[in-house]
């Protein structure tokens, strides 16, 4: 099975209880971006080239994950709560 193109415009929301520390926007804007690249190895969120029926599902699922532990690790917050927004169109 051969995997298709899709490019995605997506919006990340992130929300979390401080518990002592608190980030300032940009970072959260820094880390999302960070995660984004990593995933496609340096091409974006919107490039997902995988061999599964649903790629740019699955790494939606993996960056929300991500985005969500390093938040819970880093500043050990109450609570954290991240939802991606995305809307993908197949590239021919």
């Amino acid at each position: 099975m051969v995997g298709s193109a899709h490019a995605a415009m997506a919006q990340v929301h992130i929300g979390y209880l401080p518990n002592k520390s608190v980030l300032g926007l940009s970072k959260f804007a820094r880390i999302v971006e960070v995660f984004a690249r990593r995933l496609q190895g340096g091409t974006g969120f919107g490039s997902c080239l995988q061999t599964c029926d649903r790629p740019c599902i699955v790494v939606q699922e993996r960056l929300t994950k991500q985005i969500a532990a390093v938040l819970m690790d880093v500043l050990k917050p109450t609570g954290c709560a991240v939802v991606i927004e995305a809307q993908y169109d197949a590239v021919s």
